[in-house]
Formats: structure tokens, C-alpha cells, sequence
């Protein structure tokens, strides 16, 4: 029987609201390993994250996942954990909060 193979590789681009400074580098590597709990959550895999202070890059390999609900867990959830953790907050003014907006591309391989 025949069957197929689905390699999907994704890039999110996730930037903060008023591409404000506000990922700390300290707590990067917190946010990232709280993102690949999604990633995994969705049955996908988390390839590599890095980014700045104002936006975040993951690349990601989807198989037969739906990217559409992935890159919504991610927002919904990295937002809401930093919600409850304020582990981005700095100290730049009011209603400065961690929203983060999206655009991707996809790359078949």
C-alpha cells in the first residue's frame, strides 16, 4: 500500500505591541522553552526560536498539523502566561503589556 510522507516547515514571525522592547534576553530562553511546550503540544516540533528584544523568529516542522491553531495556541497561550507571570515586563509606561501580532510563511520540503 502506498503511503505518504508531509513535511511542512514553518516560520513565525511574533512581534510585541508597538514593536516595544520588552522580551528581556535573561528571560528569552524561559519564554522559548514555555513556546516549545506548545509546539509539542500540537504534535509539531520546535526546529529553533531566537529573536530580539521586540520580536521573537520560530521555525517550526508541522506534518499534518493545522497552522492555523498552532500559531493560536502560541499567541494565546505564550500571552497568557506572560499575563501571569509579567516575566517580559519592564518598566516603560502604562498599557506597554506583551501582544503579539503574526505573520508566517510556509515552505514545503
Amino acid at each position: 500500500m502506498p503511503q505518504s510522507l508531509v513535511k511542512i516547515l514553518v516560520h513565525i514571525v511574533f512581534s510585541t505591541k508597538n514593536r516595544s522592547n520588552l522580551i528581556l534576553p535573561e528571560k528569552e530562553k524561559d519564554l522559548y522553552s514555555y513556546i516549545s511546550g506548545i509546539v509539542e503540544g500540537n504534535k509539531a516540533k520546535l526546529i529553533i526560536a531566537n529573536g530580539t528584544m521586540n520580536h521573537s523568529h520560530f521555525l517550526v516542522s508541522l506534518g499534518r498539523n493545522d497552522v492555523s491553531e498552532l500559531i493560536g495556541d502560541m499567541k494565546r497561550d505564550s500571552s497568557s502566561w506572560e499575563k501571569r507571570t509579567r516575566y517580559l515586563m519592564i518598566s516603560i509606561g502604562s498599557g506597554d503589556m506583551v501582544h503579539f501580532r503574526s505573520a508566517n510563511r510556509r515552505f514545503l520540503r
